[in-house]
């Protein structure tokens, strides 16, 4: 319930905590040391405004709802609709989501008529509806993964967490300083003080510099948006402000497309976005789709994408309607009792004996990276201090707060596979200048040599002339589209490897042609028959994996006798078992 105090009240205890753990709820132990990970780079995304159900409720395999039947005061049932067609839903009606409706949503989910809440029975359908709010019913209005663009496309090729929760049962600017500090001083979009004066994550990674890097960017490419560490913070880690010295970590939007492009990402940033955020209102959501495409195809396709964690969720629900309730969390502080700003009687009172919170309603959370064990559902707790305890964890640093500390929230990195930490790679073969599908590396033909996107592969000479992009509507994606003839002038016996660690994988590789079928097809990986087979119309593509070990250091695909001489290979993915 809402605790009424007679005076603003923040006080917010600062502590010495245990180091980031390495341990998940599902009992697997992260890699140690953790720079053995592989991990170089976490890159995290914040949009704005969406609930886990409204956007990814489809995801296979998810804890999602979409069909469901809501109830205002009057008992009436409301069911949930589609809204596609209408990338601008809301922008006229923004569900309400400050801390009193999503503190009164949360207890109708817990029996609320209990506690004094009419009407009574509704429980969790009534919540979204309640009061006379949300008549537009906008709140319980959901997408599908044919609306939701790129999202919609790396929610079904990496790894969708579907228990991660806001931090709060609040608005932005409380989640979002979840982010920064492992707590919030505040439960609105509203800083009395103006400048916060929370110890966060940046300061933890300043001292560690110059071995560990950091940096805060945010906008779009026209400057749009505005930067959320300055509004929490004021001049402290703002570039150009004269700030105290090593802390002008700020940076532009545009700086951070040219850091990806030129492999100079910080091992830690922060990505927010410009004016379309996915905020209803703000723009619609294809254009905030358009800024995560931007961003995460720029870390996919720079160098130092192989050793790269990219995270994108949304800080807090919105407002739209969710069927998980939230679980409860340790509280930041032990005497954590954060206020609006602008209701300085409204302050959190939900503290349990045992020291726990809930957290807020679930939002829509996918990470991609080459450690991605995806196309995946990750079921175990998450928050938005799952980002801190992941840098923690990664660069042995001290936990800002209980609830990065504890293990009610999961590590991030618990989400990712290690089997094969850094050696998960796959790569397209295509023309230069072709698309270059979600996730791969390309290979346009060019000989051996160390291709600056952290990887050394390529063919036993120039063989960029036998590339091919069929733009056959019949292939089912780019990778399936493309492909390198490997016995044909100049290269009529081609070769090609990649740079790997001795060791044992298992390679998957896919030949063939969309336009050109009824050759019979031979190729070996470190001379084990991989692909043996004839194409088809009905059958145009070859695609076999097996199991290989690499004693030289390169991974050889080659052709193997009894092939016609139309071995042609589309794409390969290795990865270690």
């Amino acid at each position: 319930m809402l605790r009424i105090t007679a005076a603003f009240a923040i006080s917010l205890s600062v502590a010495s905590f245990a180091f980031g753990q390495g341990t998940c709820s599902d009992n697997h132990i992260l890699p140690s040391p953790p720079d053995s990970s592989g991990i170089q780079n976490i890159v995290f995304i914040m949009m704005e405004n969406r609930s886990f159900d409204h956007f990814f409720g489809w995801v296979p395999n998810a804890d999602g709802q979409q069909t469901a039947t809501y109830y205002d005061d009057s008992n009436v049932g409301h069911p949930t609709h589609s809204l596609s067609g209408n990338p601008a839903a809301g922008g006229g009606n923004d569900p309400v989501h400050f801390y009193p409706d999503m503190h009164d949503t949360y207890w109708y989910y817990n029996n609320g008529a209990q506690i004094g809440y009419p009407p009574t029975g509704y429980g969790p359908n009534l919540g979204w509806l309640r009061q006379g709010k949300n008549t537009s019913q906008v709140a319980i209005g959901y997408y599908t993964q044919g609306d939701l663009g790129f999202l919609g496309q790396i929610a079904t090729q990496y790894t969708v967490l579907d228990k991660y929760f806001s931090s709060v049962l609040a608005s932005t600017w409380p989640n979002r300083k979840f982010a920064h500090t492992g707590q919030t001083d505040l439960l609105d979009n509203h800083n009395p003080s103006n400048v916060s004066t929370l110890a966060t994550i940046w300061d933890s990674l300043i001292n560690l510099a110059p071995s560990v890097s950091a940096a805060y960017y945010w906008g779009d490419t026209n400057s749009g948006g505005s930067s959320y560490l300055r509004k929490f913070y004021g001049d402290k880690y703002q570039t150009g402000l004269t700030p105290p010295s090593g802390t002008n970590i700020t940076k532009t939007y545009n700086q951070f497309l040219a850091d990806a492009a030129n492999g100079t990402l910080p091992n830690v940033a922060y990505v927010d976005p410009g004016a379309c955020d996915d905020h209803p209102g703000d723009c619609d959501i294809t254009q905030g789709d358009a800024w995560i495409q931007s961003t995460v195809n720029a870390v996919i396709n720079g160098p130092q994408w192989q050793h790269a964690v990219v995270v994108v969720t949304f800080d807090e629900a919105g407002g739209f309607f969710d069927h998980v309730n939230p679980p409860r969390a340790a509280a930041p502080t032990s005497n954590y009792h954060p206020c609006m700003g602008d209701l300085p009687a409204t302050c959190e009172g939900d503290v349990d004996p045992s020291g726990k919170v809930p957290l807020g309603f679930r939002v829509p959370t996918v990470v991609i990276s080459p450690y991605s064990a995806g196309p995946s559902v990750n079921h175990l707790v998450y928050d938005h201090t799952s980002v801190l305890k992941m840098i923690e964890w990664r660069w042995n640093l001290a936990n800002l707060t209980l609830r990065d500390g504890s293990t009610d929230i999961d590590n991030l990195a618990c989400s990712l596979h290690f089997g094969g930490a850094g050696t998960t790679v796959k790569i397209n073969f295509q023309p230069s200048g072709a698309p270059i599908p979600l996730g791969y590396l390309p290979d346009t033909g060019q000989p051996f040599a160390d291709r600056g996107n952290g990887q050394s592969y390529g063919w036993s000479g120039d063989n960029t002339t036998n590339t091919r992009d069929r733009n056959n509507p019949n292939s089912p994606d780019q990778q399936h589209d493309t492909l390198a003839y490997m016995q044909r002038t100049p290269l009529p016996d081609a070769v090609w490897e990649i740079g790997l660690p001795n060791g044992t994988y298992t390679v998957r590789l896919v030949a063939g042609d969309p336009s050109f079928f009824g050759n019979h097809m031979v190729i070996a990986a470190e001379g084990v028959v991989i692909v043996d087979g004839t194409t088809s119309n009905t059958n145009p593509w070859l695609d076999q994996t097996q199991t290989v070990t690499v004693n030289d250091g390169r991974l050889t695909i080659s052709n193997v006798a009894g092939a016609d001489g139309g071995n042609k290979i589309c794409f390969i993915e290795i990865s270690q078992p």
